[in-house]
């Protein structure tokens, strides 16, 4: 990420803080261990993940929150979360 447009970089890096805010608090709420990240984030690959990881370590206050996995998931489709969010009732 060394190369490219400075305001395209820093457009990721700023969402990647605020997607690290939002999953270092739900991992707080609710004890996460594995945060996986899917549709247009997962298709960003590096680019937002390099710096949520980044802002994610910044951020974790609670020990347990250090050890948290983030990853991207297979679906990069749009639709991703609807996906997911289908699947969810058959597995309950």
């Amino acid at each position: 990420m060394a190369r490219g447009n400075k305001h395209a970089r820093g457009a990721f890096n700023d969402a990647g803080r605020a997607l690290a805010a939002a999953i270092v608090s739900a991992a707080a709420l609710v004890d996460l261990d594995t945060v996986v990240v899917a549709g247009g984030v997962a298709a960003a690959g590096d680019l937002i993940l390099r710096p949520t990881l980044r802002h994610c370590a910044a951020y974790a206050g609670l020990a347990f929150i250090g050890r948290l996995r983030i990853s991207a998931g297979g679906l990069t489709q749009p639709v991703a979360g609807l996906l997911g969010a289908a699947a969810m009732p058959a597995e309950v």
